[in-house]
């Protein structure tokens, strides 16, 4: 099946379609059996620059400005280089933003901005980044790592600061 409207939306179905949850905006079907299938492409139809993005945005009201977008820049060395960034809106301490709270960079860098609801971040399992605390999140409770502090980095074992470990990182 095929809908145009206005140029501007055009949808193809294949297939049956009996197990899909039918949308009251768009539907984008195809069939790509143990490959990728790339549904929709978001263009910006000019020569490559850096700053130039595409994005999707989200309004949760009729009346409201997007609450939400996901953003692909060129950003970097080359105009090649993209970065792809997750906006939300909202409140914080009496300041109202609509700005970036993930970044995946380029480069492969991940950067949280904000407050972030939850006050640690878990790579792999293991690796946790909370309240000024890097520590390994060990099963048997031996959380070795450190803590910045007001003095410098503080070493801990668990949930203690390390007196037996301690290493001198020097001051400079």
């Amino acid at each position: 099946k095929q809908a145009t409207f206005s140029g501007k939306i055009r949808g193809f179905q294949a297939g049956s379609g009996t197990s899909n949850s039918a949308s009251g905006v768009a539907e984008l079907s195809g069939q790509a059996a143990g490959a990728e299938l790339n549904a929709l492409s978001v263009v910006n139809s000019v020569t490559a620059a850096s700053g130039n993005a595409t994005s999707i945005n989200f309004h949760n009201a009729s009346n409201y400005s997007p609450t939400g977008k996901i953003q692909v820049i060129q950003e970097g060395t080359l105009v090649t280089d993209s970065s792809m960034k997750f906006y939300t809106y909202g409140t914080v301490s009496g300041v109202t933003s609509f700005t970036p709270k993930l970044t995946l960079a380029y480069d492969g860098k991940a950067t949280f901005a904000g407050t972030i609801e939850t006050p640690s971040v878990i790579i792999d399992s293991r690796l946790v980044l909370d309240n000024g605390r890097i520590y390994d999140n060990a099963t048997n409770g031996n959380n070795k790592g450190f803590r910045i502090g007001g003095s410098g980095l503080i070493p801990i074992n668990g949930s203690a600061v390390d007196t037996t470990n301690i290493v001198d990182l020097g001051s400079s």
